[in-house]
């Protein structure tokens, strides 16, 4: 139970909320300035919560040249409960959840053969 407990006590933050939905939604793995200028907030913002989310067990981390690369994890049946919950949330009209789904969909625009090469300095 310490495991479920520590992941919905990750969620439960705007932020990583925010995270998941974006990576849940996008059905991609993401670099941190991808997600970065989704959520419009800074790099620290982002990296720390992404590490929370990695530590609880939702995030999972992979490579593509010099770029990280995060995804939600689905592993386990909880993990894809919790994938379930953010596929089939209707974000409100206008609302923040929506906001980040726009600014993603012009973010991954600028990918070059599926990659990210704009990245943060």
């Amino acid at each position: 139970m310490e495991k479920e407990l520590r992941m919905f006590k990750a969620l439960s933050q705007e932020t990583r909320f925010r995270i998941i939905h974006i990576l849940v939604k996008s059905r991609k793995a993401l670099c941190i300035c991808e997600i970065m200028d989704a959520l419009n907030k800074l790099e620290y913002d982002i990296s720390r919560s992404l590490n929370i989310l990695k530590n609880a067990g939702l995030v999972k981390t992979g490579r593509c040249g010099k770029v990280k690369l995060f995804e939600m994890k689905d592993d386990t049946e909880f993990d894809k409960c919790v994938k379930t919950f953010f596929m089939t949330m209707k974000p409100e009209k206008n609302s923040i959840l929506e906001k980040d789904l726009k600014l993603l969909k012009k973010r991954l625009s600028l990918r070059v053969n599926n990659r990210c090469v704009i990245t943060y300095k």
